[in-house]
């Protein structure tokens, strides 16, 4: 199923935006007339234009565009390396040498008397060996780690046995020291933030896997190595020690053909990130977008703070933003222009984080006011509030897969001046402040050997009544329908997957460490409120390319992607579409200024 019109000519309004224009000047009943007429002229019900939309631009795309920009460079770091020690040898002579009638532990607190006892009461009353008892030393050991003291064991200290009675001794481990090598590492406050690691007594694997990668996951820090060393022998008393990189500041440029003909498609996108720099552990970001081969097409800007509280993971912070879309299509004959305003606090916590497995809750409040207008005056605007709730987990499991989930509940309020249902100057008929929306995207990436792997995604959104535009889902572009233009379809509600296959090899040239070949195929469809999905519109694409994978950080993507279904009003006969992606990014080192810093 097609609509009729992708955007609208010489000031006509598309025909979801409603009909509150009544009440404007006699031009604009005319206009708003033939709009409405329209539909019957092309053979086309009106209500059939409901189903779905076809925008042309996004107004929200460079902002979704560094959202996932920050979730892509959190997770391209490598993984940390967690520190070991050896484990004692439980070998010992064979030979069977006294009658074990008794077995006498001492230091064992963290572990129950009970548990200790069942280990070595098969033992009781037979003839035993030295292999015996370092056996029985060796599972009072593997109690403790079980129970995750990954520095407690057990010993059989140098003794006369007298009477059958052997004495154990426990060494519940902990860490009392912390050392950490790299540059400038005290400016960005990680000792504190393995704190609660030398307080424990005895040390858990969970909390210092935590702590590590809270640190790990703090702006302008990188660990790139991690050690143990007992202090003084057989002590119990561990030193840790964290090597790491740190930098102030971080930059990146992107140049990509994905946008859309109305707005693109050469896009450009640069982030300028200042860590540390008030308080340790904080980030100030500049995000900045436009078009490549025309600014007055889109500005976008965005300043962006947050910090850390304690030590545990909590962070609160706010953005601010400014955008103007001027679509270069038909509108622009009317000096139509599109502007957000937007302003977000929220704060987020870790319930828990380690190695496998983490989730992230972040809360979330937002102001917004969405407007349009050209020459003949305003076609609508929005003043939105939100609350909002995202959880985002991540799980690695035994079958060589990383699984990424984030589920994000939105509610808009009736509060601070925000539009209602009726109001003239709406973006969509039946459109309120009181809205709920669930989305839920899914990524995994599957190892299958060294060089092959899969990326699987999927996302939905489910609305409770019909949406303002900018609050809508949009298809087309970088995440689902590589095949299509940004934003080329959108509705209330959608369904999206794609599934990329791909073959990695690391190359050892001074300018070219290695490239990836991909083939993909994607799908979605969108509805609006009031329809099923049967009643929207859908598209699917296919097609392949190759990343390059340069020194500093440098990458280039070239891509091509075929329509298979939808036949887009700048892409009738579905042909072809070339992809290209080119991103960098720069960091700066503490110590005097001195970049490439990884």
């Amino acid at each position: 199923m097609r609509l009729t019109k992708p955007y609208r000519h010489m000031a006509i309004p598309p025909s979801d935006y409603g009909d509150g224009f009544a009440a404007r000047s006699g031009k604009r009943h005319l206009l708003t007339a033939l709009a409405l007429l329209a539909p019957i002229f092309t053979g086309v019900p009106q209500a059939l234009a409901q189903q779905a939309n076809q925008p042309g631009f996004d107004p929200r795309q460079p902002e979704k565009y560094f959202e996932n920009q920050t979730e892509r460079e959190s997770q391209s770091r490598p993984p940390i390396k967690l520190p070991k020690i050896d484990r004692p040898s439980t070998g010992g002579d064979a030979k069977l040498q006294f009658v074990l009638r008794g077995i006498s532990v001492i230091g064992a607190h963290a572990v129950s008397r009970e548990r200790i006892a069942a280990v070595y009461q098969p033992y009781l009353a037979k003839k035993v060996s030295q292999a015996d008892l370092a056996a029985i030393s060796g599972a009072i050991s593997d109690l403790y780690r079980e129970a995750g003291f990954h520095l407690s064991r057990a010993i059989v200290p140098p003794q006369d046995i007298v009477d059958g009675r052997v004495r154990i001794q426990v060494i519940e481990g902990a860490i009392v020291q912390a050392e950490l090598k790299g540059d400038g590492v005290e400016q960005f406050g990680v000792r504190p933030m393995l704190g609660p690691v030398l307080a424990e007594q005895p040390s858990r694997l969970a909390t210092l896997e935590r702590q590590l990668f809270l640190i790990n996951g703090r702006p302008g820090v990188r660990i790139t190595d991690t050690a143990l060393e007992e202090i003084g022998g057989t002590t119990g008393r561990f030193r840790l020690i964290v090597y790491l990189k740190t930098w102030h500041i971080f930059s990146s440029f992107a140049l990509d053909n994905l946008g859309s003909s109305s707005v693109g498609p050469w896009q450009t996108y640069a982030t300028g990130a200042f860590n540390s720099y008030l308080a340790p552990g904080d980030a100030l970001a500049v995000n900045l977008s436009t078009i490549a081969n025309d600014l007055r097409e889109l500005g976008f800007a965005r300043l962006s703070y947050d910090a850390p509280v304690g030590v545990d993971g909590v962070r609160l912070g706010a953005s601010v933003l400014y955008s103007a879309v001027r679509p270069g299509d038909a509108r622009r004959l009317d000096s139509d222009i599109t502007t957000t305003e937007a302003f977000e606090v929220r704060a987020s916590t870790v319930p828990f984080l380690s190695q496998s497995s983490g989730l992230t809750l972040t809360v979330a409040g937002s102001f917004s006011n969405v407007s349009e207008h050209d020459i003949y005056g305003p076609w609508y605007n929005d003043h939105i509030r939100t609350a909002s709730l995202t959880a985002d987990y991540r799980l690695q499991d035994r079958f060589g897969g990383t699984n990424l989930v984030t589920l994000n509940y939105r509610q808009g309020l009736d509060v601070f001046g925000a539009s209602h249902f009726g109001d003239d100057l709406i973006s969509r008929n039946g459109a309120s402040s009181n809205f709920s929306v669930l989305n839920l995207w899914f990524t995994r990436y599957q190892t299958l050997n060294s060089a092959w792997s899969l990326k699987l995604s999927a996302a939905s959104q489910t609305a409770s009544r019909p949406l303002f535009t900018s609050q809508q889902f949009y298809l087309g572009g970088a995440a689902f329908g590589r095949g299509y233009g940004c934003a080329e379809i959108s509705g209330d509600n959608a369904l999206a997957g794609s599934l990329e296959l791909r073959f990695d090899q690391k190359l050892n040239f001074r300018y070219w460490t290695g490239y990836q070949l991909y083939v993909f195929g994607d799908a979605g469809a969108v509805w609006n409120d009031g329809y099923r999905l049967s009643d929207g519109l859908s598209l699917t694409s296919t097609g392949a390319g190759v990343r390059f994978f340069l020194p500093y950080d440098l990458q280039a993507d070239l891509g091509v992607a075929v329509p298979l279904s939808y036949r887009a009003p700048d892409n009738e006969r579905r042909s072809p579409r070339f992809l290209f992606t080119l991103s960098s990014a720069f960091r700066v080192c503490p110590e005097r200024g001195r970049p490439r810093c990884l």
